[in-house]
């Protein structure tokens, strides 16, 4: 890993993907920054030798035969790897992007480098109030000028919002964070484990879902930690255990932890160990599990428990799912949520535990 002693020389990253599975990059951008200021950029386009959904191309502006004839990502590798050993990197949602990169190299048993990375997404929460964290959005906020979601548009955004950040606030090198990128959870754990992780994201959905995280939602989520400490030393559970550690640390889960805390588990709802419909059922059982926690439903973690059920509406003819469903429409029937729909609703909800 590079030695860092300031915070004036990193190199800005950004990947896109051909398709909704995130494990291939049909493009690969960057920016050297000296000094402060940017000293170079470079796109690389990528034959991603995977396939292309309807979906990505309309968001990137990357098509199929755009990239028939470019370089594999493992002959791009060769040239921009130094990147990765000499600097630390800087991107929105940085590490959703080097997994990416990760899994994309992971098939050409290549590995990604552990690095130190700086996360404009992250840091914008923590120092900027604002009704949006999407780049575009928080740009605009900040006078960073962000035209397209073309890849060295981006860049140049996260470059932007990077300074801005450390010209607003006294921010220093103790701000940089370790990246491991790790082989996908849903392939390294038993059907338990799964089943442990699903409950947690679930969890962690529900207690993220009124934007304010209380002691009692906090409890829940050490509670958790406490049943499955046997796990603790499992590789596959290491990242997760060590980063709920870190954010419950001072007690008190901000926004952008809240946004770490699923990503942690996010990989794992997609697990070969399960078929789709009992993935769905683990992760709603923790989704009622921290809805509940504070012994609390609010108006606005009904429409979020609403979205959730709508867009798992193939669960219809599982009974929980079914039970829920029948109760939230009763509540949300004459758009008012009085005491005893409330308690209602709670009611079943602390059933599902």
């Amino acid at each position: 890993m590079a030695v860092i002693d300031n915070l004036d020389n990193y190199v800005v990253i950004d990947v896109e993907c051909p398709n909704a599975k995130c494990d291939s990059v049909d493009a690969f951008g960057y920016a050297v920054v000296k000094n402060g200021v940017i000293d170079n950029f470079k796109l690389y386009y990528v034959n991603p030798e995977d396939y292309f959904d309807s979906v990505s191309p309309k968001l990137n502006n990357i098509r199929e035969e755009q990239v028939k004839d470019a370089p594999t990502i493992d002959q791009v590798w060769s040239e921009i790897s130094h990147l990765f050993t000499e600097n630390f990197v800087v991107g929105h949602n940085v590490t959703y992007l080097m997994t990416v990169l990760g899994r994309a190299l992971k098939k050409y048993s290549i590995d990604l480098p552990e690095v130190y990375y700086a996360c404009t997404m992250e840091l914008s929460m923590k120092h900027i109030n604002s009704a949006s964290y999407r780049l575009q959005s928080i740009a605009k906020q900040c006078g960073v000028e962000y035209k397209s979601v073309a890849p060295l548009d981006g860049i140049k955004a996260a470059y932007g919002l990077f300074e801005y950040v450390k010209k607003q606030n006294a921010i220093d090198i103790d701000i940089l964070k370790k990246f491991r990128h790790v082989q996908k959870l849903a392939d390294r754990i038993d059907a338990d484990m799964t089943e442990q992780l699903n409950v947690l994201n679930g969890m962690i959905k529900g207690i993220t879902a009124d934007g304010v995280v209380t002691e009692e939602e906090i409890k829940l989520i050490e509670d958790w930690g406490a049943r499955n400490i046997k796990y603790r030393e499992n590789e596959a559970f290491a990242e997760i255990f060590n980063g709920i550690d870190d954010i419950l640390a001072d007690k008190v889960v901000y926004e952008y932890e809240g946004v770490k805390l699923l990503e942690l588990t996010k990989n794992v709802v997609t697990s070969k160990a399960y078929n789709k419909t009992l993935v769905a059922l683990q992760v709603l059982k923790g989704l009622v599990m921290g809805l509940s926690a504070d012994g609390r439903i609010k108006n606005n973690e009904v429409d979020g428990l609403h979205m959730w059920l709508k867009d798992h509406d193939y669960l219809s003819g599982v009974h929980i799912y079914d039970e829920i469903s029948k109760v939230l429409y009763e509540v949300l029937e004459d758009s008012v949520l009085d005491d005893d729909e409330r308690a209602k609703l709670l009611e079943l909800c602390d059933s599902v535990k």
